[in-house]
């Protein structure tokens, strides 16, 4: 679909990007943010229940993921960090829309 958006904006985009045919990869930038932010991460999680509380999350999975996560990142590039901040945005999504009285802050 980027190609189609890219040829849909041809003579807006620089040409080097409306015929480039490789993809950027920011995987090593993302790792490293969630290295950086790893402690954080894991005391959200730590002190906020809401996912586990409401069923979709399996807290010890949750809590033996986090503890594995530096050593996993090399191995499954950046698909973890992916999925850990698609989590802590269903989180806040879940704090947006569940009424005040049933989430615990």
């Amino acid at each position: 679909h980027r190609g189609l958006l890219r040829e849909a904006m041809r003579g807006i985009l620089p040409d080097e990007i409306v015929t480039r045919r490789s993809k950027g990869s920011f995987t090593s930038i993302e790792n490293q943010m969630l290295a950086q932010q790893y402690k954080e991460i894991t005391n959200f999680f730590a002190s906020n229940d809401l996912l586990m509380r409401e069923g979709y999350v399996d807290g010890e999975a949750l809590k033996s993921t986090l503890a594995e996560l530096p050593r996993a990142v090399p191995e499954y590039g950046c698909r973890l960090t992916w999925d850990l901040s698609d989590l802590l945005a269903f989180d806040e999504w879940l704090r947006q829309f569940i009424p005040p009285s049933k989430v615990k802050a």
